[in-house]
């Protein structure tokens, strides 16, 4: 005789074989099962694999699980910096579902003035707090600096820093004379350049760096700190307007 045992959802067995005698067949059959993989876009986004509030997979890159058919699947895709993504499908073939992610946009963080002003040797010190539209100066003489603290403890610890751009208005009372700009966040030294030809125009010129070397938002919470140092020194004065530093970054 040949048989068939066949029922829906389940795979199907069948066979023959001679009979010489009464016979009983115990014949069980396996649901037919399914492999639903999530391929994640960054490929070191975080997969979460879940059914009926259980988890069945969850990690770093592409996940896969094998389940029965008709079975309901849940899946989150998480990474920071990227906003997250959420479905839902049905086990009813094997099936590659391909999530991308969509990178949160950049956001501005513009801290207009210092929140305070330090010099080893100056005039009107307090001047130098106004604001990089300021008509007012400081002075700081021969070779001595100038340090304006910033406060970015706002951001989140967590953020990532694609650019600081720092202005600064200068003047000075020698022409071509050139100074160091320094903007340290933290332990971490962002910028470290020389300014050539600082010019004597009458309220000053504004000059603009931007960081070489980019912070975590942990260094920046820890506040930052631009020094300007007059290099020729001599007779020279150097006068500062104001500063302001813009920090680009992205919410995790």
């Amino acid at each position: 005789v040949s048989w068939k045992v066949e029922a829906k959802n389940y795979i199907t067995q069948e066979g023959s074989q001679i009979i010489d005698e009464d016979t009983v067949l115990d014949v069980s059959l396996n649901i037919i099962k399914y492999t639903i993989t999530v391929n994640p876009s960054p490929e070191d986004s975080t997969v979460i694999i879940s059914s009926n509030g259980e988890i069945l997979a969850s990690g770093e890159g592409k996940q896969s699980v094998e389940v029965d058919i008709g079975t309901t699947i849940d899946y989150s895709v998480n990474r920071m910096y990227y906003y997250s993504k959420e479905g839902t499908t049905t086990a009813n073939s094997n099936s590659t579902i391909s999530v991308e992610l969509e990178s949160k946009p950049e956001q501005t963080l513009t801290l207009a003035k210092p929140s305070s002003v330090e010099a080893e040797d100056w005039t009107n010190i307090d001047n130098a707090d106004d604001g990089i539209n300021s008509t007012d100066y400081a002075q700081s003489w021969n070779t001595d600096k100038f340090y304006l603290h910033y406060d970015a403890s706002e951001l989140n610890e967590n953020v990532k820093i694609t650019n600081i751009l720092v202005s600064y208005k200068l003047k000075q009372t020698l022409s071509n004379n050139d100074v160091v700009v320094i903007l340290n966040a933290g332990d971490v030294e962002c910028i470290n350049i020389t300014v050539e030809g600082i010019s004597t125009k009458l309220g000053g010129t504004v000059y603009e760096s931007t960081a070489s070397v980019l912070p975590t938002g942990v260094d920046v919470k820890k506040g930052l700190t631009l020094s300007i140092n007059n290099v020729d020194g001599g007779a020279d004065i150097l006068y500062i307007y104001g500063s302001q530093l813009a920090i680009t970054y992205i919410e995790p």
